[in-house]
């Protein structure tokens, strides 16, 4: 029987998918936590499924830092929601460096193509939107526990204009920009699409060290310091297409 801890922010939406999914045969142990950290201090727990919303609330919303969708909702601007999924990416990657067995499914309220990439690649396994239906939870569950990968139709419906939004947003190349090698631009590419160190060496055969180095040594060429920001900088000017 599979062991789940949710990872849900609002306590009301703890209970309703504990409930949800208690009612699953093949549900065993179902714990819930409001944040991703939360799951370090419980040694014991060692999930079969992470099933994790992600948090689309952000900071107070003003004119400033946030803009009108289609949609109707207001939500943040390209570069802060940027910096906001990588953050999030990142805190999933040392989870699954920590507990490797683990299989994760994704909720998100709105869609970002990032996450549905991050599905794509075998990162996590399923990816849902908040408002998904009892029978449609439980069919995702059911699907990661057999070993499949479960991506909402909704979600997937929205692969093709985002991707053509991807290709043909014109890139911003500044006049300054440093020169990378071949090297570089393939540990580059693969960190921007949330591969860990030690996957970026099995792909390229190379060390952990060395990778590290490289590692270093972009964000000293590029002018950053974390991931996220990275992340920004790379898509933003066009260096890597994900």
């Amino acid at each position: 029987m599979a062991r789940i801890v949710l990872v849900v922010n609002h306590e009301l939406i703890r209970i309703g998918l504990r409930t949800v999914l208690s009612q699953h045969p093949s549900t065993g142990e179902i714990v819930d936590i409001a944040n991703l950290s939360d799951i370090y201090e419980l040694a014991s727990i060692r999930p079969d499924i992470l099933i994790y919303q992600i948090d689309s609330s952000g900071p107070a919303r003003t004119e400033g830092d946030h803009e009108l969708h289609e949609d109707g909702t207001l939500r943040p601007k390209r570069s802060e929601a940027s910096r906001s999924i990588q953050t999030t990416i990142s805190h999933i990657d040392s989870f699954r460096e920590s507990f490797p067995h683990s299989r994760i499914g994704l909720m998100s309220t709105h869609f970002e193509l990032e996450y549905l990439l991050y599905v794509l690649y075998g990162k996590a396994q399923a990816y849902l939107p908040a408002n998904v239906s009892p029978d449609e939870l439980l069919a995702a569950v059911q699907a990661i526990d057999c070993g499949g990968v479960y991506i909402h139709s909704q979600l997937m419906a929205q692969l093709p204009q985002n991707l053509l939004r991807l290709t043909t947003a014109p890139s911003k190349v500044a006049y300054d920009m440093p020169q990378l090698s071949e090297r570089e631009h393939e540990v580059l590419s693969l960190l921007v699409k949330g591969y860990t160190n030690k996957e970026v060496s099995e792909q390229l055969y190379l060390s952990p060290k060395t990778v590290e180095a490289y590692r270093a040594k972009l964000y000293n060429k590029l002018g950053v310091r974390t991931r996220a920001d990275l992340f920004s900088f790379a898509t933003e000017r066009g260096l890597v297409t994900i």
